[in-house]
């Protein structure tokens, strides 16, 4: 338990460092909306950065795969019904998130490689590409709503927990919802522009701190909560709340 602690949060430090590179670094820095010309010439002229950027996101994917693990071994004794429907909402989020990638992966071959030029005009390579990147965006912020499900589960096991503070899950109840209405807003409403999610993701944050600085030190103790309680208690470095 202590391992997948550690290991979660170590996972979700080197996601968090490589979606800060994926979207501030690349995608940010390279790709212009709703100019196509600027955007292919920008991943012309940093090409490699660009394919790093695409391989970040995959390496992203896998470490939600990790993590929904970690998740799933560390929250078992909460519930283990509700901690595999976690980390299942996980790895299927994760699965969107590689098919979204793989339309950055077709973006990069029509607006740099060869195999993507014959037959198309420049004009009409630019704005497939340019359709291909909003297409990634597309698919991976629908995908946030099964996220968003997950994180309203993690909350309810780290509550319903006895080793990390409640108000660490308190915090991930409006991340959680931060993210479904996002997806459901850019579904629902014609150039939705609002991002609830940038205001609510501190309870991801703490979390991930939380099991850096404190995942070691969690135990299993049986005699720690009253007979009528059947919550097992688990114990971070002995302190109780």
């Amino acid at each position: 338990m202590r391992r997948a602690a550690v290991i979660e949060g170590f996972a979700l430090l080197a996601m968090t460092a490589l979606s800060v590179y994926a979207f501030v670094v690349v995608i940010g820095g390279l790709i212009v909306d709703g100019d196509a010309a600027r955007t292919a010439g920008n991943i012309a002229d940093a090409e490699g950065r660009f394919r790093i950027g695409v391989a970040c996101f995959a390496l992203v994917a896998v470490l939600d795969v990790v993590i929904a693990w970690a998740l799933r071994v560390l929250f078992a004794p909460v519930s283990d019904t509700v901690a595999s429907l976690a980390a299942a909402l996980r790895v299927a989020y994760a699965a969107v998130l590689l098919v979204a990638t793989g339309h950055l992966v077709i973006a990069s071959q029509l607006l740099t490689g060869p195999e993507g030029r014959a037959g198309f005009t420049t004009r009409e390579l630019q704005a497939q590409g340019l359709l291909q990147i909003d297409a990634f965006n597309a698919v991976w912020q629908a995908g946030l709503v099964l996220f968003g499900f997950h994180l309203l589960l993690l909350a309810y096991l780290v509550i319903r927990s006895s080793y990390v503070p409640t108000w660490l899950g308190i915090l991930l109840v409006p991340a959680g919802l931060g993210y479904i209405i996002d997806s459901f807003g850019l579904i629902l409403v014609r150039d939705y522009s609002f991002s609830v999610a940038a205001f609510t993701f501190v309870g991801e944050a703490l979390l991930m701190l939380w099991l850096l600085v404190r995942g070691r030190r969690i135990r299993l103790r049986d005699d720690s909560r009253p007979s009528s309680d059947p919550r097992p208690q688990l114990l971070a470095n002995g302190a109780t709340r």
